[in-house]
């Protein structure tokens, strides 16, 4: 079962999800997934960890002739939201997901695995649900670099007490080894985020807020120059990196 902090923190969101994570329809993330998934036609996809589906609403106007196409998700009110007659809702843990072995041929999985009690779970998961020589195409927030992370790590925390891991691309990395998939392709993404907007979508306390504003303000010059941080009146702006990853399942 998922777990019950991160489910109710999904179900109070679904109703502006799609509006307020601008991530989530963002050109370039979007982009950045379709030419990974590579869909050909009559071909299956998972959306594991979907939200409102957005990966397979842009998935089904970018290819020709999509076959099944499964948003699987712990919070039945994301579901709720979905409107393409031609997705199935799955209410599910990826961890645990409730789906026969080798159904799929592309499965996708964004910026999901910083919730999961056990990321190597997911992957075994979403291994087991792809077909032979399926493509897993994982997209995730890191940290720039080793010096970014720690930094960085502090700051999330604080805005996601709900978070249960703070990922990297070296462990993103060893997960797909550990279970078996094959590295086809990795590359990375830019994106220019606003702290206001950040709060909004996930309103911290006060106190949080303060402190987080506070960590952006006195940060060390380097994570200020990778971030490339700017005060603009009440707002700070700062880059993310977005990292996507493809792999193959592995005959058996």
């Amino acid at each position: 079962m998922a777990d019950s902090e991160v489910l109710q923190h999904f179900s109070t969101r679904a109703d502006e999800y799609g509006r307020t994570s601008s991530w989530v329809t963002d050109d370039a993330i979007t982009s950045a997934t379709l030419s990974l998934m590579k869909v050909r036609p009559g071909q299956s996809i998972l959306d594991a960890g979907c939200g409102t589906a957005s990966v397979l609403v842009s998935a089904l106007k970018r290819f020709e002739g999509v076959g099944r196409c499964v948003a699987l998700d712990a919070a039945s009110k994301m579901l709720d939201r979905i409107e393409d007659p031609r997705i199935t809702g799955c209410v599910g843990d990826i961890c645990a997901m409730p789906l026969p072995d080798g159904l799929f041929d592309v499965a996708v999985c964004r910026q999901v695995l910083h919730y999961v009690a056990s990321i190597n779970s997911a992957f075994y998961e979403l291994k087991r649900v792809l077909r032979t020589h399926g493509a897993l195409v994982i997209g995730q927030i890191v940290p720039f670099d080793d010096e970014d992370a720690d930094y960085w790590f502090r700051i999330v925390r604080l805005r996601q007490p709900v978070r249960k891991h703070c990922i990297t691309v070296n462990d993103l990395l060893k997960a797909m080894l550990d279970t078996s998939f094959n590295v086809a392709r990795v590359c990375e993404v830019r994106g220019r985020e606003s702290l206001r907007s950040w709060f909004n979508r996930y309103p911290p306390t006060v106190a949080a807020a303060q402190e987080i504003r506070q960590l952006f303000k006195e940060a060390p010059t380097s994570f200020k120059e990778t971030r490339n941080i700017e005060v603009v009146g009440d707002d700070i702006l700062f880059e993310n990196c977005w990292t996507f990853i493809r792999g193959v399942k592995t005959g058996e």
